[in-house]
């Protein structure tokens, strides 16, 4: 047997395993294989992602999501979220070592940890040559965010 048809056989089941039909697979052809397991690949990312997909990115306040194990979370803008949680768990995740001292910055969206960055980065140390930033997203208040630094 060679480990085509074991890589073959291996992809069929996984795919009856979660409910596709098996794929046809011709022996020792590499482009079948690559084909099965991109269509496995992306059948088991809509399955794992379901759950998410539900809902919508920027949930109203209050709403409320099923997770995949039948727990439930109150799940609503990111701005809306509690950071109480966070602050303290912060010494249980990552205690601070014997003799050290510590500070914790907990930002609570995405917005506000690049503009944290952004401010620490630009208020330091004046770098030796002019800062450059390159913005490759596509969120209309990043993109802003990065057009206040000079």
């Amino acid at each position: 047997m060679t480990n085509d048809s074991t890589d073959a056989r291996d992809l069929n089941k996984l795919a009856v395993r979660i409910g596709l039909p098996e794929f046809s697979i011709r022996p020792e052809c590499e482009d079948d294989l690559e084909a099965a397991a991109l269509a496995l690949r992306r059948a088991w990312f809509e399955r794992a992602h379901k759950a998410a997909d539900a809902t919508l990115k920027s949930p109203c306040a209050g709403t409320t999501v099923p997770m995949p194990g039948g727990d439930t979370v109150r799940f609503g803008y990111e701005r809306d979220l509690d950071v109480s949680m966070l602050e303290e768990r912060g010494a249980l995740d990552h205690p601070t070592p014997d003799g050290w001292t510590s500070s914790r910055v907990l930002c609570r969206s995405g917005q506000s940890t690049l503009s944290c960055l952004l401010h620490l980065v630009t208020s330091t140390t004046v770098p030796a040559v002019p800062l450059t930033l390159h913005h490759a997203g596509r969120y209309f208040e990043s993109k802003g965010l990065v057009n206040l630094w000079p």
